[in-house]
């Protein structure tokens, strides 16, 4: 609902296990987040307004459907964890490493 990403000063989401299938583009809005998990879901791919996070620190996506991982993460010097383990990645890009 569009009340949760008015929040402002939300720090910390975890919605692991909630049987979600496409992070919103409204999380792009919630400006203090620092930690995303979404591990355990259907997510298959992340989305432009994750990239407005520039607080965000943690991105978990564990055990979900990412197919791959945009180029735009490697501008995201700011992130500190980003877990991706068990989703249907094909490749990583070069900006990544």
């Amino acid at each position: 609902p569009a009340e949760f990403y008015a929040s402002s000063t939300v720090q910390y989401v975890d919605l692991a296990y909630n049987d979600i299938y496409e992070i919103e583009p409204g999380i792009g809005t919630m400006y203090s987040l620092q930690t995303l998990i979404l591990s355990g879901n259907h997510v298959e791919a992340i989305p432009d307004a994750v990239f407005k996070l520039t607080l965000l620190k943690n991105l978990v996506l564990n055990q979900n459907e990412v197919k791959e991982i945009p180029k735009e993460m490697g501008a995201m010097t700011w992130l500190q964890m980003l877990k991706l383990s068990n989703n249907n990645l094909e490749s990583v890009p070069m900006e990544i490493s």
